[in-house]
C-alpha cells in the first residue's frame, strides 16, 4: 500500500478509535479475501480496501451529529439512526479526502454498505459483504 494509504489509515484510527478501527481492519482482510476470490482486478481490489477502511468513519458520531451531516450535505434524514453512518461517512470522507481518493465507486461502496442498494457493483457488494461476514 502507499503511504497515502497509510496516512489515511491513521486519520481513519483516530476517527473510530480502538474498537471500531478493530472492525474495520477486519473488514479489510475480508474484503482483500473476497477481491481475491472474485479475481478483481488491481485497481478495484485497492478501492474496495479503501472503501472499507472509510466505512464506519462517521459511524461514533452521535445521532444529533449525524442529523446536522445529513443537512450539511442535504441528504434526507431516514428513520433508522443505526444507518444514518453509512450515508454521512461517504460525504465525510469525500470532504475529508478529497474526490480524487474517494471516487464514485468508493463513495458507493462506503454510501451502501449497511442498507445496500438496487444496482450494486461487485466493488459494492465486496464491502457490504465484507462488513456482514468479518470475523469480529
Amino acid at each position: 500500500m502507499s503511504a497515502d494509504f497509510e496516512k489515511i489509515k491513521s486519520i481513519v484510527a483516530e476517527y473510530e478509535g480502538e474498537k471500531r478501527f478493530s472492525h474495520t481492519l477486519a473488514v479489510m482482510r475480508e474484503v482483500e479475501y473476497i477481491s481475491r476470490k472474485c479475481l478483481f482486478p488491481e485497481e478495484k481490489a485497492e478501492k474496495a480496501l479503501l472503501a472499507a477502511l472509510l466505512h464506519d468513519i462517521t459511524k461514533k458520531f452521535g445521532e444529533k451529529e449525524q442529523e446536522e451531516m445529513f443537512r450539511k450535505y442535504g441528504i434526507d434524514v431516514p428513520a433508522s439512526a443505526p444507518t444514518m453512518h453509512e450515508k454521512t461517512g461517504a460525504h465525510f470522507a469525500r470532504e475529508l479526502f478529497g474526490a480524487a481518493i474517494v471516487d464514485n465507486e468508493v463513495f458507493s461502496a462506503i454510501y451502501c454498505h449497511t442498507t445496500g442498494k438496487e444496482h450494486m457493483s461487485m466493488l459494492d457488494m465486496a464491502v457490504f459483504i465484507a462488513d456482514y461476514t468479518e470475523e469480529t
